[in-house]
């Protein structure tokens, strides 16, 4: 073999070389292209975008955790998976399909939470599942910090509301809406923190984001809350009534024991300073008058009531009437201790009639719904 042969050989080796090598991963990659092309001409095509017809997108929310963080500022934390179903009939449930799967050419609704004052934590678990028919099933987990309603006048027996607002931050009114699932919209699995409060109601609906760039389709979810009231009544309006029976005690007592009327009172009063203030110190403060506070100010009244009529009755029991007629001098003294035991026979009745009343009142316009 001459060289010039020699050379011709090692030439059409080396491009035979480049070819089998080469050759095989372009061909690869023209045929996956143009196997996508008929499907996504690019990732972010909608469904049905030659037809212009809205694309629907049915979510809902399973909440594997709701946990209240802190009572007192109502930051609630919410453990969740949201899934999105929406029709695309250019996938299957087959490999090619899946490809695109892997390749992140699925079209995506770009479903994002949309309340303020909100931390949100996406998990990169996710979940992705196409039908023979079409319909897509996109599921992901999400870590969601937000602050809940601080609607504190009827403490403790307020309700409070926590506001979850799921919308496209991409496509408009026009491309994308959104539905609440008609079977499931929100479930709830657990909540934690449960002693402090409860889940009682759950409210799903559908609404309009009107703003400078377009209007986009917007979910809401409303999740009552209301608190659980039995540790502050046992810890704070029990005692207090208990106060105030003390107090009421002192109208049993002769009038002219004016040291033991006065000390029982002042006893009462002085417990009622202190549970308002130890209450108080457990709740955020507020510029606002409280359920609570006004129990403490209808206590306080009925505490201070047979103080007041001890000091009224023990002047009467002691006031001396001088006259020159000895006669009429005693009759004037026992009028005025008779007028002492008829104001004491007459708020022993009516100071629990009107404690009664007030506490009734109270019932209805804090505690009744």
């Amino acid at each position: 073999m001459s060289s010039l042969e020699y050379l011709r050989f090692v030439i059409f080796s080396a491009i035979l070389s480049l070819v089998l090598t080469e050759s095989p991963c372009k061909l690869s990659n023209s045929k996956l292209r143009q196997w996508t092309q008929p499907m996504y001409q690019t990732s972010i095509n909608r469904p049905l975008l030659q037809e212009t017809v809205t694309t629907i997108v049915n979510v809902s929310l399973t909440m594997e955790k709701m946990t209240i963080l802190d009572p007192t500022t109502m930051v609630v934390e919410y453990q969740l998976a949201m899934t999105q179903k929406w029709q695309d009939h250019r996938l299957a449930p087959d490999d090619e399909t899946r490809k695109l799967a892997v390749m992140g050419a699925i079209w995506q609704p770009k479903i994002t939470f949309a309340t303020t004052d909100m931390t949100i934590v996406k998990d990169s678990t996710q979940f992705w599942r196409g039908t023979s028919n079409g319909s897509v099933i996109y599921s992901e987990k999400y870590s969601v910090k937000s602050d809940c309603s601080m609607d504190m006048k009827k403490y403790p027996f307020d309700t409070q509301k926590c506001i979850l607002k799921i919308s496209s931050y991409r496509f408009t009114l026009d491309e994308v809406n959104l539905k609440w699932d008609m079977h499931e919209a929100v479930m709830v699995k657990n909540m934690k923190n449960s002693t402090s409060f409860k889940l009682f109601k759950i409210i799903s609906d559908e609404n309009v984001d009107y703003r400078d760039s377009g209007n986009f389709s917007v979910l809401v979810a409303e999740f009552f809350i209301s608190r659980n009231s039995r540790h502050v009544i046992l810890t704070s309006m029990v005692p207090s009534i208990i106060l105030v029976i003390v107090s009421y005690s002192v109208f049993w007592l002769e009038g002219s024991a004016i040291n033991s009327r006065v000390t029982l009172c002042i006893f009462a009063i002085a417990g009622l300073l202190y549970l308002h203030v130890l209450t108080s110190c457990t709740v955020i403060c507020i510029d606002c008058i409280k359920a609570l506070d006004i129990w403490f100010g209808i206590c306080t009244i009925f505490t201070l009531l047979p103080l007041l009529e001890s000091i009224i009755v023990s002047t009467l029991h002691t006031f001396h009437v001088n006259k020159e007629d000895i006669m009429l001098e005693f009759e004037i003294n026992e009028g005025l201790k008779m007028y002492a035991t008829w104001i004491d026979k007459i708020l022993r009745l009516l100071h629990p009639v009107g404690f009664l009343s007030c506490v009734f009142l109270f019932h209805i316009v804090f505690i009744q719904d």
